[in-house]
């Protein structure tokens, strides 16, 4: 199901049928749309967003100033609503201030493939990015306050994990 929003003036350009295609509106499509829409009012979905983004930003921002090696690896924090993402900065690199590697065109050692590997021995995933590292938080948007503080712990107790041992 997709959507076109333009001018009248350039709309009325077009020929009629022209803006067909894959995505058109068509009746199971559109009543899928419309149960949709109803499950968001009904089962409160966009409350449960703001409350669990809240959740999460708390917690993560918390444990960013807490002053813990696991803490202080933690560069930034951001994104949107449920969507959120975890920067590292890595010590070692901080204190190699010629940054010999990166000069060098080598790879740079990333925290947060170490937080995945962990996450994963405590039955979580989570994404990390390809060249920044960053980890991502996507969860479902109907995620429980139970399993976001579960979710949580976990992220913390792998973080302390990668933090002991550098």
């Amino acid at each position: 199901l997709s959507g076109i929003a333009s001018s009248k003036k350039l709309m009325d350009l077009q020929k009629p049928g022209s803006m067909g295609g894959t995505y058109a509106g068509n009746a199971v499509a559109c009543a899928a749309a419309t149960a949709t829409i109803k499950a968001f009012h009904e089962e409160k979905i966009l409350d449960n967003v703001a409350a669990r983004s809240k959740q999460i930003f708390s917690f993560l921002n918390d444990l960013k100033s807490s002053g813990t090696k696991a803490g202080n690896l933690i560069e930034d924090v951001r994104g949107s609503d449920l969507m959120v993402g975890v920067q590292f900065a890595n010590p070692e690199l901080q204190r190699d201030s010629s940054n010999t590697a990166a000069r060098n065109g080598q790879s740079q050692p990333q925290i947060a493939p170490k937080i995945v590997q962990e996450c994963v021995k405590r039955d979580m995933l989570l994404l990390s990015t390809s060249v920044f590292d960053v980890l991502r938080f996507i969860p479902p948007l109907t995620i429980s306050e139970e399993e976001l503080s579960q979710a949580c712990n976990i992220f913390k107790e792998s973080l302390e994990a990668v933090a002991k041992e550098m």
